[in-house]
């Protein structure tokens, strides 16, 4: 193996190994945004329960939003990781 190929094998993991604390990162902060909205959430499916009214359609169209996102997030999560155990052999 030359020292350009060697070279681009190590900026391919050092990439990799960023884009990977970068999702870690976001997969966190989405995390956070939606543990307030169980609360809200519950409260919802209550009084939709009870009363067949729904005030939290904004609510839910956000928290379908951000579970989307989240789920792209750990899925490009788990290619990078792939990418590192190939390129770190």
């Amino acid at each position: 193996m030359n020292s350009t190929t060697r070279s681009l094998g190590f900026i391919v993991t050092e990439v990799a190994r960023l884009n990977r604390h970068l999702l870690l990162l976001q997969i966190e902060k989405l995390e956070n945004e939606l543990l307030p909205c169980e609360e809200q959430l519950n409260e919802g499916l209550q009084l939709y329960a009870t009363n067949g009214v729904s005030t939290q359609r904004v609510l839910l169209q956000t928290v379908v939003e951000k579970f989307a996102r989240l789920r792209n997030l750990k899925h490009e999560l788990n290619h990078t990781e792939q990418l590192l155990l190939v390129t770190s052999n």
